[in-house]
């Protein structure tokens, strides 16, 4: 009943010959091709930390192929890259709504670390109430945003990011600002650091600490996952991973962060 119904408000309409649907597929197939234009030969000199807390981010023998310096796949699609170029664009927003408020005192700086070596950007630094707050922003489709809004949490991987920041830049305070994409809502998350997320924040220094050695030391890490896995899928070292020998040394796999 519901089918027949949704078939009598589906207008069809005759284009004869032209197929419009080379509209959608040209859309979709520019976006890969504008990234192929940057997929190239790429040699990492640090962690970064937006990286390290999801997917190939959590595996040493990704960063150790990283460091090495390798050929790089594009393995996003048509949307998913549109949905990253919308992410950067929403922050560029965002970033110049705030600089009319006066409570930034800096947006989108470089943050490094020595040892073990991090290089990224943290989206900025307010004062509140005569407070410094360290600031992540993301933009998030309406479900995910929605759960954070009625749990009043941010992701794992969100949170461990601004932590990075946090520990680097030696800041109490911080929040995660996150955008509803559809209707632009913003929704501020509080992160306030305890002592079981300092210990987590320093096993990570101390896994990038042995994941850079390794390197030095030129002992490629065993695989530690499955060929065909969510994450070796998503790795744009993948083939070459492939390609090379099983590997000298066992370094455990970061946490997965959700």
């Amino acid at each position: 009943m519901a089918k027949t119904l949704l078939q009598k408000i589906i207008k069809k309409v005759d284009t004869g010959s032209v197929d419009l649907k080379k509209i959608t597929d040209a859309i979709n197939n520019g976006y890969i091709l504008n990234a192929l234009d940057k997929a190239s030969f790429q040699k990492k000199k640090s962690f970064a930390p937006s990286k390290l807390v999801w997917n190939e981010g959590t595996c040493p023998r990704y960063w150790y192929l990283a460091f090495e310096g390798n050929e790089t796949e594009i393995k996003n699609d048509g949307p998913g890259i549109a949905n990253m170029l919308s992410g950067i664009d929403g922050h560029k927003r965002i970033g110049l709504a705030l600089q009319k408020t006066g409570i930034v005192k800096w947006f989108e700086n470089e943050v490094s670390y020595n040892d073990p070596p991090i290089f990224g950007y943290c989206d900025g630094l307010f004062s509140i109430d005569e407070q410094d707050v360290l600031v992540e922003i993301k933009t998030t489709n309406e479900r995910a945003f929605e759960y954070r809004k009625q749990t009043n949490s941010a992701s794992d991987s969100n949170r461990m990011q601004l932590l990075i920041y946090m520990k680097i830049l030696n800041y109490s305070i911080g929040a995660l600002v996150y955008e509803n994409k559809n209707t632009h809502e913003i929704l501020t998350i509080p992160v306030v650091p305890t002592q079981e997320d300092v210990d987590e924040v320093n096993k990570m220094f101390d896994w990038m600490r042995k994941v850079k050695k390794a390197f030095d030391d030129k002992q490629l890490p065993e695989r530690i996952s499955r060929q065909g896995t969510k994450m070796c899928g998503a790795c744009p070292v993948e083939k070459v991973c492939d390609s090379r020998e099983k590997g000298v040394i066992k370094i455990e796999k970061r946490k997965d962060f959700e």
